[in-house]
């Protein structure tokens, strides 16, 4: 693992932690052993690698984006913090066909990233980009890639990469510390009322699984379907899922009221250029479906609209917030699913038929601290990843 050698004089910039990188830090601090939040981005090339071009490749785009330079520190500190460093080497590996891919724990003290070629046949290698969570959403790990490809193509040309101008992650954490807090804490303390107050909900975690995984896409059909009955009603495919998620949590657990934590893109914010950033910019958040009697699917998921766009100028509400809020009732794992919603343009990234390097196929694998994590890609057509890390249901 690269170490950033002699830190005072390799620091280029000093940031605290987004809201999200707080929750996944508190994470790593009391169960540093389990593997959450651990990212793990497998891409599936066709042809001949340069490895030359391929590290100088990797090379450049580490040192284009600040998240790939990062530690993080939290002993001696008033408070936790992100240290950008000036110079780092990229951890990259290069294994032959046949050999095994070593193991590889995040350490948040040294840069949590690492790249690995392997070959996997005469003209075939996987690209393996191992990280922690906390550096990189999934918005950002498509520029990253982005990056890696256009830089890749113009070093095997002979050429220089490009260099991208882009915002720091401390222009948006800047952002973040200047938002009402009070009209945030008001706004959450008045949807979370009641929340597990009286909880029909019944969890039990006795009958633990080994973490699964599964996916599958929508069929055509259905896509066109849900087209059309959000034109009609006014609504969004996110809503109309969320929707579906609330109901099947209602009627498993016979319960009128639900909840679960929802994830935002966090690239709301009014930054000139946040579309470029790379970090952490995601925020997790509740929601809440309480159904009175009667309510049709149209109700729920018109509820469902009108609290989405309510929530927009509330959506970097940092977790301690709720956490406040909710007291003791959200630490007894009362949010224990997760429903994502990703719409980032990584198919595209991958899919450019322009490239030098071909695409066959990507995977990627992670895991959440929830007992069930819905991951939903849906920027075209409409995909559906399921992880269980427990049993969430009773028997």
């Amino acid at each position: 693992m690269a170490k950033p050698g002699n830190l005072k004089e390799n620091i280029q910039d000093i940031i605290a932690l987004t809201p999200a990188q707080e929750g996944m830090l508190a994470h790593y601090l009391r169960e540093p052993e389990d593997g959450a939040f651990r990212e793990q981005l497998r891409v599936q090339l066709a042809g001949v690698v340069d490895w030359e071009c391929f590290a100088a490749a990797w090379r450049h785009v580490t040192g284009e984006n600040g998240a790939l330079r990062t530690v993080f520190r939290w002993e001696n500190v008033p408070q936790p913090v992100q240290l950008v460093l000036k110079n780092h080497q990229p951890e990259l590996v290069q294994l032959a066909e046949g050999d095994r891919p070593p193991d590889w724990t995040p350490d948040l003290r040294h840069v949590p990233f690492r790249v690995t070629l392997h070959q996997t046949g005469e003209q075939s290698f996987e690209m393996r980009l191992d990280y922690h969570h906390i550096i990189l959403d999934g918005w950002s790990s498509g520029i990253v890639l982005q990056e890696f490809f256009e830089a890749y193509d113009a070093l095997l040309e002979g050429g220089q990469p490009l260099k991208h101008s882009k915002p720091p992650l401390k222009e948006y954490v800047r952002f973040l510390k200047e938002q009402d807090t009070p009209a945030q804490e008001s706004f959450w303390k008045s949807y979370l009322e009641g929340v597990g107050a009286n909880s029909q909900v019944n969890r039990t975690y006795k009958h633990a699984i080994q973490p699964d995984y599964g996916s599958f896409s929508f069929h055509r059909d259905l896509e066109l379907e849900i087209d059309r009955f959000n034109r009609q009603n006014k609504t969004t495919t996110a809503a109309l899922l969320y929707t579906a998620w609330a109901l099947l949590l209602a009627e498993l657990h016979r319960a009128s009221d639900v909840w679960f934590d929802t994830t935002v893109s966090g690239r709301s914010a009014s930054i000139e250029g946040i579309d470029r950033m790379t970090g952490l910019l995601i925020n997790t958040l509740p929601l809440r479906m309480t159904a009175r009697e009667g309510d049709t699917l149209l109700d729920v998921t018109r509820d469902i609209t009108g609290f989405l766009n309510r929530r927009q100028p509330f959506e970097t509400t940092s977790r301690r917030i709720i956490h406040s809020i909710m007291e003791e009732r959200v630490l007894d794992g009362l949010f224990d699913s997760l429903l994502v919603l990703e719409n980032y343009p990584l198919d595209k990234t991958l899919s450019d038929p322009e490239r030098g390097l071909r695409v066959e196929n990507y995977d990627i694998i992670e895991k959440t601290p929830y007992d069930l994590t819905l991951i939903i890609e849906a920027d075209e057509g409409v995909d559906v990843g399921i992880t269980f890390n427990a049993s969430l249901f009773s028997p």
